[in-house]
C-alpha cells in the first residue's frame, strides 16, 4: 500500500469512527485528497474500500439500518427514507430490509410527527389538506395518513 493509500485508509477509518457511511459516500469523500491518474486513484480506492468491508468497518447494510432508524426517530416516513437511502447509493434490497425492520413503528411515528406540528384535528378541508401535505412531504404513505385522520376524529 502506497503512502497516499495509507493516508486515505487512515482518513476513512477516522470518518467511520464517527458515524456509518455508505460505500458511495466514501467513494465521493475520499478521492478529494488523492493525487495521481484517475485510474490509479480508483484502483487504490477500490482496494481501500474492499479492505474496510472485509474487516467489517464499512457495511451498506449496517448503514441502511442505522440511517433508517435515525431518520424514523426524527419523524420521517418510509418513502422519504427510501428516497434518501437510494440517493446515498444503498441497494434497493437493503433499503427494503431496513424499512421492513421498522414497519410496526410507523403508526406511532406518524402520530408523533402530526402531534408535534399540529396538536389538534383539522377544522376544515383546507386545514386537513395542509396537514396531509406536511405528512406526505415527511414521507408517510397516503394510506397511513388517512388512517391517522380516521383515528383522530
Amino acid at each position: 500500500m502506497s503512502d497516499q493509500a495509507k493516508a486515505i485508509y487512515d482518513k476513512a477509518l477516522r470518518l467511520l469512527a464517527r458515524r456509518e457511511y455508505s460505500e458511495r459516500e466514501l467513494r465521493q469523500k475520499l478521492p478529494q485528497k488523492m493525487e495521481g491518474s484517475q485510474e490509479q486513484i480508483y484502483s487504490e480506492l477500490d482496494e481501500i474500500i474492499a479492505r474496510l468491508q472485509s474487516l467489517g468497518y464499512q457495511s451498506d447494510e449496517r448503514f441502511a439500518f442505522s440511517y433508517a432508524r435515525m431518520r424514523q426517530s426524527k419523524g420521517f416516513g418510509a418513502e422519504r427514507i427510501s428516497l434518501e437511502l437510494g440517493e446515498k447509493g444503498v441497494a434497493t434490497e437493503l433499503v427494503a430490509q431496513a424499512l421492513a425492520a421498522l414497519e410496526e413503528k410507523w403508526p406511532d411515528i406518524i402520530g408523533e410527527a402530526w402531534q408535534k406540528k399540529f396538536k389538534s384535528p383539522p377544522a376544515d378541508y383546507a386545514e386537513k389538506a395542509k396537514q396531509q401535505n406536511f405528512l406526505r412531504y415527511r414521507g408517510f404513505r397516503y394510506a397511513d395518513i388517512e388512517q391517522l385522520f380516521a383515528d383522530i376524529r
